[in-house]
């Protein structure tokens, strides 16, 4: 099976953090299995932890500088990309 573009797995991530991500499946994709069984054992932590998690794979996943096409922005030429 192909490997997958990165950020294809980053949205993968968020969709399952979201979804499943208080039974720890968001880890277990990851490859954090023991991250993974503690975050099934606690739910969560209650909600916190799934809740943190969600929020930071969903700015993550749109952070990654790609346009609609999924392909990646040209350089604006003012080095880290960001405009004042």
């Amino acid at each position: 099976m192909a490997e997958l573009p990165e950020w294809e797995r980053q949205h993968i991530k968020m969709a399952l953090s979201w979804c499943l991500g208080y039974l720890g499946a968001d880890r277990f994709y990851d490859g954090q299995i023991g991250w993974g069984v503690l975050k099934l054992i606690t739910l969560g932590a209650g909600g916190i932890w799934w809740l943190a998690d969600a929020i930071y794979l969903t700015r993550k996943a749109g952070s990654k500088g790609k346009g609609a096409s999924g392909q990646k922005e040209p350089d604006s030429g003012f080095g880290d990309g960001k405009h004042e």
